[in-house]
């Protein structure tokens, strides 16, 4: 089952009532502001292609290898559509995850889910610290984890993570557990 790994870009929470949640993934606009570098550096290779070539053609085919790559990292993060709905009406989270390599949905009942979790993850800079922000892992019975934030940004304070775990637990009557 293909699911976002851990330290991901979480599922942003965009509807919160009574009875119902729903989460999306949001990361297109950063996808659109690489392909606007990335059509930005094609230009400037394309303009100045001589003075690259003049440097060293190592650093010319360099500077297109960049360019395709984030100019495929665009549309494959264009194309990566994904949504979890959790539903108290019927007891069933829905999931589907469709990217360019393929399609992933389905819907499970409350009880193939054994707990809730708050995490601190791993700072992207490289160093051994962490993250400034948290992020709510649902944990499936057979422990695939689901990162979700309660923010658009993705940082949250741990009150606002705490109060969206609680009523997830609350809805689907699961345990919250803390890896802080």
């Amino acid at each position: 089952m293909k699911f976002l790994n851990r330290d991901d870009n979480a599922l942003t929470l965009t509807n919160d009532d009574l009875k119902k949640m729903n989460f999306v993934y949001k990361s297109k606009k950063h996808a659109v502001l690489f392909g606007l570098f990335a059509i930005a550096l094609s230009y400037v290779i394309w303009r100045f292609s001589d003075e690259i070539k003049n440097i060293h053609v190592y650093v010319y085919w360099f500077s297109f290898f960049l360019a395709g790559a984030l100019c495929f990292g665009t549309i494959t993060t264009l194309w990566t559509n994904c949504r979890l709905e959790i539903d108290a009406s019927i007891k069933k989270v829905s999931y589907s995850l469709s990217t360019l390599f393929g399609k992933t949905e389905w819907k499970r009942d409350f009880g193939d889910f054994k707990e809730i979790r708050i995490y601190r993850p791993i700072a992207s800079s490289g160093n051994a610290g962490h993250a400034a922000f948290l992020k709510v892992l649902l944990i499936t019975a057979k422990g695939e984890e689901i990162p979700l934030v309660a923010g658009i940004s993705g940082t949250n304070n741990k009150q606002k993570t705490r109060k969206l775990a609680e009523k997830m637990s609350n809805i689907m009557s699961l345990r919250v557990i803390e890896e802080l």
